[in-house]
């Protein structure tokens, strides 16, 4: 079974992140930067908060995510930097 389809806490299957997403983590973690993607749509920043928070929250993950989410005319941005666990 691949790494991402196994379940996640009380048996529950997480959301299956995109490999982009996890590589943005590990990026910001191995260079200690923070990270940020700009939506048109507060709905979209939301998506991107929850699997970031989900990451943040999982023992499948061996990271820690901060992040901060920021509304301005041009759009919403969502930042957030990553540490590795241990």
């Amino acid at each position: 079974m691949p790494e991402n389809e196994v379940p996640a806490g009380r048996g529950r299957p997480g959301p299956v992140l995109p490999s982009w997403l996890l590589e943005s983590i590990a990026t910001s973690a191995k260079d200690d930067v923070w990270l940020s993607a700009k939506f048109k749509t507060s709905d979209e920043a939301e998506e991107l908060a929850k699997l970031l928070h989900y990451v943040n929250r999982s023992t499948r993950f061996a990271y820690h995510v901060a992040t901060r989410r920021d509304e301005t005319a041009e759009g919403h941005r969502v930042l957030f930097k990553a540490e590795t666990n241990g």
